[in-house]
Protein backbone atom coordinates (compact mmCIF):
# COMPACT_ATOMS: atom_id res chain seq x y z
CA UNK A 1 0.00 0.00 0.00
CA UNK A 2 1.05 3.29 -0.54
CA UNK A 3 1.29 4.47 3.18
CA UNK A 4 3.81 1.95 3.47
CA UNK A 5 6.33 2.95 0.77
CA UNK A 6 9.47 4.26 1.48
CA UNK A 7 10.78 6.90 -0.84
CA UNK A 8 14.57 6.68 -2.08
CA UNK A 9 16.42 9.60 -4.00
CA UNK A 10 19.88 7.96 -4.65
CA UNK A 11 22.09 10.90 -5.86
CA UNK A 12 25.67 10.94 -7.71
CA UNK A 13 27.68 13.52 -6.25
CA UNK A 14 28.81 16.63 -8.58
CA UNK A 15 31.06 17.39 -10.71
CA UNK A 16 34.92 16.87 -9.81
CA UNK A 17 37.82 18.26 -10.98
CA UNK A 18 38.66 14.22 -12.24
CA UNK A 19 35.37 13.91 -13.52
CA UNK A 20 35.80 17.00 -15.82
CA UNK A 21 39.03 15.01 -17.00
CA UNK A 22 38.30 11.54 -16.73
CA UNK A 23 40.06 10.38 -13.86
CA UNK A 24 39.28 7.94 -11.26
CA UNK A 25 37.76 9.49 -8.09
CA UNK A 26 37.56 6.56 -5.50
CA UNK A 27 38.81 7.34 -1.74
CA UNK A 28 40.79 10.45 -2.79
CA UNK A 29 38.80 13.94 -1.29
CA UNK A 30 37.49 16.35 -3.68
CA UNK A 31 36.30 19.24 -3.64
CA UNK A 32 33.47 20.40 -6.45
CA UNK A 33 34.49 22.40 -9.12
CA UNK A 34 32.49 25.71 -9.47
CA UNK A 35 31.05 24.49 -12.68
CA UNK A 36 29.65 21.33 -11.06
CA UNK A 37 27.95 23.64 -7.98
CA UNK A 38 26.34 25.98 -10.70
CA UNK A 39 24.46 22.74 -11.98
CA UNK A 40 23.54 21.58 -9.32
CA UNK A 41 21.71 24.92 -8.03
CA UNK A 42 20.71 25.81 -11.13
CA UNK A 43 18.97 22.12 -11.58
CA UNK A 44 17.58 22.32 -8.15
CA UNK A 45 15.70 25.95 -8.59
CA UNK A 46 14.25 25.28 -11.49
CA UNK A 47 12.96 20.90 -10.99
CA UNK A 48 13.60 20.94 -6.59
CA UNK A 49 14.26 17.54 -5.41
CA UNK A 50 11.94 16.06 -3.01
CA UNK A 51 12.51 17.12 0.47
CA UNK A 52 13.78 14.25 2.28
CA UNK A 53 13.15 13.37 5.73
CA UNK A 54 16.71 12.07 6.50
CA UNK A 55 19.71 12.12 4.30
CA UNK A 56 22.49 9.32 4.51
CA UNK A 57 25.84 10.48 2.88
CA UNK A 58 28.96 8.94 1.78
CA UNK A 59 31.76 10.89 3.88
CA UNK A 60 33.42 11.83 1.07
CA UNK A 61 33.12 15.88 0.74
CA UNK A 62 32.00 16.15 -2.81
CA UNK A 63 29.05 13.67 -1.44
CA UNK A 64 28.56 16.45 1.80
CA UNK A 65 28.52 19.57 -0.74
CA UNK A 66 26.33 17.79 -3.10
CA UNK A 67 23.67 17.17 -0.30
CA UNK A 68 24.34 20.84 0.84
CA UNK A 69 23.73 22.31 -2.60
CA UNK A 70 20.80 19.89 -3.27
CA UNK A 71 18.81 20.19 -0.28
CA UNK A 72 19.59 23.87 1.33
CA UNK A 73 19.72 23.92 5.10
CA UNK A 74 19.19 20.29 6.25
CA UNK A 75 22.20 20.06 8.05
CA UNK A 76 20.41 18.79 10.92
CA UNK A 77 19.28 16.10 9.21
CA UNK A 78 22.04 14.65 7.39
CA UNK A 79 24.18 10.98 8.47
CA UNK A 80 27.25 9.94 7.52
CA UNK A 81 27.46 5.93 6.25
CA UNK A 82 31.29 5.16 5.86
CA UNK A 83 30.05 2.07 3.65
CA UNK A 84 28.69 4.43 1.41
CA UNK A 85 31.38 5.34 0.05
CA UNK A 86 33.27 4.77 -3.88
CA UNK A 87 34.93 2.04 -5.00
CA UNK A 88 38.76 2.23 -4.20
CA UNK A 89 40.65 2.55 -7.12
CA UNK A 90 44.01 1.54 -5.99
CA UNK A 91 46.73 2.27 -8.05
CA UNK A 92 44.47 3.89 -10.38
CA UNK A 93 43.48 6.50 -8.19
CA UNK A 94 43.27 9.85 -9.84
CA UNK A 95 44.70 8.65 -13.40
CA UNK A 96 42.94 8.73 -16.51
CA UNK A 97 40.38 6.32 -17.50
CA UNK A 98 41.61 5.94 -20.70
CA UNK A 99 45.02 5.19 -19.64
CA UNK A 100 43.47 1.99 -18.42
CA UNK A 101 41.53 0.98 -20.84
CA UNK A 102 44.14 0.85 -22.79
CA UNK A 103 45.76 -1.51 -20.25
CA UNK A 104 45.46 -5.16 -21.43
CA UNK A 105 45.52 -6.07 -17.80
CA UNK A 106 42.43 -4.78 -16.64
CA UNK A 107 40.85 -3.27 -19.55
CA UNK A 108 38.88 -6.12 -19.67
CA UNK A 109 38.37 -7.59 -16.52
CA UNK A 110 36.96 -3.70 -15.25
CA UNK A 111 34.60 -3.93 -18.33
CA UNK A 112 32.73 -7.09 -17.04
CA UNK A 113 32.76 -6.18 -13.46
CA UNK A 114 34.19 -9.19 -12.29
CA UNK A 115 33.56 -10.07 -8.23
CA UNK A 116 36.64 -10.67 -7.69
CA UNK A 117 38.83 -8.24 -9.78
CA UNK A 118 40.51 -4.97 -8.39
CA UNK A 119 43.15 -3.00 -9.18
CA UNK A 120 46.71 -3.78 -7.04
CA UNK A 121 46.24 -1.37 -3.24
CA UNK A 122 42.81 -1.34 -3.87
CA UNK A 123 39.27 -3.08 -3.23
CA UNK A 124 37.87 -6.15 -5.20
CA UNK A 125 34.67 -5.31 -7.02
CA UNK A 126 32.71 -8.36 -5.47
CA UNK A 127 33.79 -6.47 -2.05
CA UNK A 128 32.26 -3.23 -3.24
CA UNK A 129 29.03 -4.29 -4.35
CA UNK A 130 28.88 -6.08 -1.07
CA UNK A 131 29.46 -3.32 1.30
CA UNK A 132 26.65 -1.06 -0.64
CA UNK A 133 24.54 -3.80 -0.72
CA UNK A 134 24.91 -3.99 3.16
CA UNK A 135 24.76 0.58 3.66
CA UNK A 136 21.34 0.29 1.59
CA UNK A 137 19.79 -2.75 3.63
CA UNK A 138 21.03 -0.72 6.94
CA UNK A 139 19.80 2.57 5.60
CA UNK A 140 16.14 1.21 4.56
CA UNK A 141 15.99 -0.82 7.88
CA UNK A 142 16.91 2.80 9.82
CA UNK A 143 14.25 4.30 7.63
CA UNK A 144 11.70 2.20 8.86
CA UNK A 145 12.37 1.86 12.28
CA UNK A 146 12.00 6.03 12.47
CA UNK A 147 9.23 5.98 10.48
CA UNK A 148 10.58 7.92 7.19
CA UNK A 149 8.83 7.49 4.04
CA UNK A 150 11.28 9.59 1.90
CA UNK A 151 15.20 9.59 2.23
CA UNK A 152 18.02 10.54 0.44
CA UNK A 153 21.23 8.82 -0.31
CA UNK A 154 24.26 10.87 -1.78
CA UNK A 155 26.93 8.81 -2.69
CA UNK A 156 29.48 7.69 -5.84
CA UNK A 157 28.45 6.38 -9.50
CA UNK A 158 30.27 3.03 -9.27
CA UNK A 159 29.23 1.83 -6.18
CA UNK A 160 25.41 2.74 -7.01
CA UNK A 161 26.07 0.68 -10.52
CA UNK A 162 26.82 -2.18 -8.52
CA UNK A 163 24.32 -1.90 -5.71
CA UNK A 164 21.42 -1.41 -8.53
CA UNK A 165 22.92 -4.58 -10.33
CA UNK A 166 21.67 -6.51 -7.64
CA UNK A 167 19.15 -4.70 -5.61
CA UNK A 168 16.72 -4.89 -8.57
CA UNK A 169 15.09 -6.44 -11.12
CA UNK A 170 16.83 -6.66 -14.66
CA UNK A 171 13.48 -5.05 -16.16
CA UNK A 172 13.67 -2.52 -12.94
CA UNK A 173 17.68 -1.87 -13.89
CA UNK A 174 17.03 -1.32 -17.63
CA UNK A 175 15.17 1.91 -16.89
CA UNK A 176 18.24 3.59 -15.32
CA UNK A 177 20.31 5.99 -17.21
CA UNK A 178 23.75 4.86 -18.77
CA UNK A 179 25.12 6.64 -16.29
CA UNK A 180 24.09 8.65 -13.81
CA UNK A 181 25.01 12.33 -14.64
CA UNK A 182 26.73 13.70 -11.82
CA UNK A 183 24.65 15.86 -9.41
CA UNK A 184 21.50 14.12 -10.93
CA UNK A 185 20.18 10.89 -9.72
CA UNK A 186 17.24 8.01 -9.67
CA UNK A 187 14.08 7.90 -7.39
CA UNK A 188 12.93 4.62 -6.14
CA UNK A 189 10.91 3.04 -3.28
CA UNK A 190 10.71 0.14 -0.97
CA UNK A 191 8.33 -1.06 1.80
CA UNK A 192 8.42 -3.90 4.12
CA UNK A 193 7.79 -6.89 2.34
CA UNK A 194 9.54 -5.69 -0.46
CA UNK A 195 12.71 -4.53 1.55
CA UNK A 196 12.79 -8.45 3.08
CA UNK A 197 13.21 -9.79 -0.64
CA UNK A 198 16.23 -10.29 -2.69
CA UNK A 199 15.34 -7.42 -5.02
CA UNK A 200 13.76 -4.54 -3.13
CA UNK A 201 14.69 -1.48 -5.06
CA UNK A 202 11.80 -0.59 -7.77
CA UNK A 203 12.21 2.55 -10.08
CA UNK A 204 9.89 5.81 -9.69
CA UNK A 205 11.74 8.13 -11.76
CA UNK A 206 15.22 9.76 -12.72
CA UNK A 207 15.80 12.62 -10.64
CA UNK A 208 14.96 15.47 -9.90
CA UNK A 209 11.56 14.92 -12.07
CA UNK A 210 11.53 16.87 -14.73
CA UNK A 211 15.37 17.76 -14.90
CA UNK A 212 16.74 17.06 -18.36
CA UNK A 213 19.66 13.92 -18.48
CA UNK A 214 22.31 15.45 -20.10
CA UNK A 215 23.77 13.14 -22.69
CA UNK A 216 26.33 10.92 -20.99
CA UNK A 217 27.34 8.74 -24.26
CA UNK A 218 30.10 10.87 -25.32
CA UNK A 219 31.20 10.87 -21.17
CA UNK A 220 35.27 10.21 -20.51
CA UNK A 221 34.63 6.93 -18.21
CA UNK A 222 33.31 5.62 -21.55
CA UNK A 223 35.26 2.92 -23.16
CA UNK A 224 36.36 3.96 -26.73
Amino acid sequence: MEENRLYITFIRHGQTPNNKEGRFCGRTDYLLTEEGKAFICDMVQAHPYRKPEHIYCSPATRCLETAALSYPNTTDIREIVMDLQEFHFGIFEARLSSEMWADPRYADAFDRMDDDFGFPGGEKIGECKARGVRAVHAVIADAFEKGYHEIAIVTHSLIMQQMFGVMMTAEEYSHLPYMIPNGMGVRMYTTPEIAASETPLKYVSTAPEGAEIPDMRDNPYQRR
